[in-house]
């Protein structure tokens, strides 16, 4: 269904959302302001007992309201992360319907939004709202109809008030049921996506490669840059400042190759490790950003990044549990593992100097044979990488020439990768397309071509999303059909009969078809 022009949009991802970069989010509390120590990161409960901020203050001119229930939700300013929660009595029970569950967000997304709107960076402000009344809200039997009637009301909230609402879900079996609750909407023409024609034939395409297992991720500074991070050349440009260089230093600076740019920096830090210290403080921030969370939910097992920072990892937590990272850590058991070219933040080695990038061959090429590998047996997409990095285009040419030349063929294969771009360069696509299929996110109707690229991962998640996680799960009885209950309680059943004489040969795949998560 077609969308007016740069209408508000609903994301859906798998994250934490505390950990999610937003303008203004909904942090779940009770009648009491109780909040459940998982909606606290560890580090920012350390920086509230620092403030003294354990217990929230009600504001003398909202007693009346709150204590009577009018009022259920208010800006908890003293929070010590980046964005901003709105506590938000959600602490029902059993007997309350899913009318005042409703009713909460619909308070938040009042009370938010003007705020965000004034204080936002983005084109659209951006606003995270969980599964409320799921869990210890009181409502966990019932969390089939509060997704589907909760996404319902998100999608008139953001046309309402003109925001970007992200709907995170914590776990598989509500990640998907809101993806169902979504397709339903789109199979029915109420939404539809704000993309050209071109960018929605690759997102299916992408998403048919994600669900086959074929693809890989490739995140280069830009994916960062929602997180609050700095673009590479604003990230020389804070070191220079930490290093005490001048103003006329550091517009000269910028006029040298980065490469040289950082080896300055260095001799100016006085050394490798203030180097480094310097580099963990202007990275130092635990709130990934959206774009993190949609590519984490994607289905992917491998990625690759020069980036230092650890946002990808916290993303992925989420999804498939802890990452694998290369090379520093390996471990077989991983769903998920990340190749770290560029070494990281908490992990040093950092790729940063000229004489790094000299010698970057000598110390890494078994990792530059692994990127290799990807790119041939794989389909490897990049996002907010801007094809420049010397290294990665040495990788590229190995794989050129592993390949065969191409470059003058009409009639080329499939491209080995697809690279994301927020603006058109035509003279990069000469350059890459006989390898890559280059994408712009830039469009007349829509200026915001960093929002256009969230909207575009957004759909990748939804094409590639299973819709079948819950399928087990007896509280998401309302997702099902008759005949797929009748079918699932089958199948528990010959789980049942089965379980004390078992043919082991086949139980383990068995199991895996169920999800291990069969109940009586």
């Amino acid at each position: 269904m077609p969308v007016a022009h740069n209408s508000a949009h609903v994301f859906i991802v798998q994250a934490d959302l505390p950990r999610l970069k937003t303008d203004a989010w909904l942090l779940p509390c009770d009648a009491g302001f109780n909040v459940l120590s998982s909606w606290i990161p560890d580090e920012y409960q350390a920086a509230m007992r620092r403030r003294n901020s354990d217990a929230f203050v009600l504001p003398v001119a909202l007693f009346d309201a709150w204590t009577s229930g009018r009022r259920r939700t208010v800006r908890h300013d003293d929070w010590p992360g980046n964005s901003m929660p709105w506590l938000t009595n959600v602490g029902g029970g059993t007997n309350y319907d899913v009318e005042w569950y409703l009713d909460a967000v619909k308070q938040f997304v009042e009370e938010a939004a003007p705020w965000a709107t004034e204080h936002s960076k983005r084109s659209r402000p951006l606003l995270g709202v969980p599964a409320v009344g799921t869990g210890y809200g009181g409502q966990w039997h019932k969390k089939a109809g509060i997704i589907d009637a909760l996404y319902d009301q998100l999608v008139a909230l953001a046309n309402q008030y003109d925001v970007d609402i992200v709907f995170a879900l914590y776990d598989a079996q509500s990640f998907a049921a809101a993806q169902l609750a979504r397709k339903r909407r789109v199979d029915a023409g109420s939404i539809g996506w704000d993309l050209a024609s071109h960018l929605l034939a690759t997102a299916t395409r992408l998403a048919e490669q994600a669900r086959a297992g074929a693809l890989v991720m490739f995140l280069g500074s830009g994916v960062s840059v929602g997180a609050g991070l700095p673009t590479w050349r604003d990230f020389l440009t804070k070191l220079a400042e930490k290093a005490d260089l001048s103003p006329a230093e550091i517009e000269a600076l910028q006029r040298l190759d980065a490469m040289d740019a950082g080896s300055i920096v260095e001799r100016s830090l006085k050394g490798r490790e203030p180097l480094e210290e310097a580099t963990r403080e202007l990275l130092n921030t635990q709130e990934c950003a959206l774009q993190h969370a949609l590519i984490a939910s994607i289905p992917h097992e491998a990625a690759v990044t020069l980036n230092y920072d650890t946002l990808y990892e916290t993303a992925s937590k989420v999804v498939v549990g802890n990452v694998a990272v290369l090379p520093q850590e390996r471990d077989p058991r991983a769903k998920r593992w990340l190749l770290k070219l560029h070494g990281c933040v908490q992990r040093g080695d950092l790729v940063l100097t000229r004489k790094d990038y000299l010698r970057f061959g000598e110390r890494r090429a078994a990792l530059a044979g692994i990127v290799q590998a990807l790119l041939i047996t794989k389909h490897m997409l990049f996002v907010g990488f801007g094809m420049t990095d010397p290294n990665f285009l040495r990788i590229l040419d190995d794989v050129r020439k592993s390949l065969g030349d191409v470059s003058n063929e009409k009639d080329l294969s499939e491209p080995i990768g697809t690279v994301l771009m927020l603006h058109h360069d035509a003279l990069r696509n000469v350059l890459f397309d006989a390898d890559l299929k280059i994408e712009s996110m830039a469009s007349t109707h829509a200026p915001d071509s960093a929002r256009q690229l969230e909207i575009f991962l957004d759909l990748v998640a939804f094409k590639s999303a299973s819709t079948t996680a819950f399928f087990f799960d007896p509280t998401y009885d309302a997702l099902l059909s008759e005949r797929e209950r009748e079918f699932r309680d089958a199948l528990k059943e010959l789980h049942r009969q089965f379980a004390d004489d078992r043919p082991e040969n086949i139980w383990r795949e068995f199991e895996r078809l169920l999800g291990k998560t069969t109940r009586e």
